[in-house]
């Protein structure tokens, strides 16, 4: 069900999708957070309380995608950038990656050092290194961009 209404991508499903947050199976709730990517309205606070949750559930899986959930969220409020600052520092590369995103879509200035360390750290053909390369369309500053573009990543 949660599969088929993300399909759907359709903001009236959004209240549906909620109902199985709480599902004890991380595939469900992953398939949640990832339904809620991009059709969540603005000032929704039930989905985005939900979000915030799935962003600190123990599932690596989930944590990824409902990052990219908060990332894709039309509203800039500091409790949404709080939240993609607390997973800058996240044990998987890909949900740190997203947050650091998130924070670039919003012009947060902690987008640049997070950004320029998924480039440094990552494999140079993984998920957190493309995402970090994609979020560089929202640095404004060319110099700043430019730099971040030429982080190699390092030698392991």
């Amino acid at each position: 069900m949660v599969t088929a209404l993300g399909a759907c991508a359709e903001p009236a499903a959004v209240p549906e999708l909620l109902t199985a947050a709480d599902h004890p199976d991380p595939e469900v709730r992953r398939a949640v957070a990832g339904a809620l990517a991009g059709i969540v309205p603005a000032g929704d606070m039930a989905a985005l309380g939900v979000l915030l949750r799935l962003s600190r559930d123990g599932d690596a899986r989930v944590r990824d995608w409902a990052v990219l959930a908060l990332a894709e969220l039309p509203d800039d409020t500091p409790l949404v950038r709080e939240a993609l600052a607390e997973r800058l520092a996240d044990p998987d590369p890909e949900t740190a990656a997203e947050a650091a995103r998130g924070l670039a879509i919003r012009q947060d200035p902690r987008a640049v050092d997070a950004l320029a360390t998924v480039l440094a750290d990552g494999e140079p053909d993984g998920a957190p290194r493309e995402t970090a390369l994609a979020a560089l369309e929202f640095v404004r500053d060319a110099r700043v961009r430019t730099r971040l573009e030429w982080v190699p990543p390092r030698r392991r």
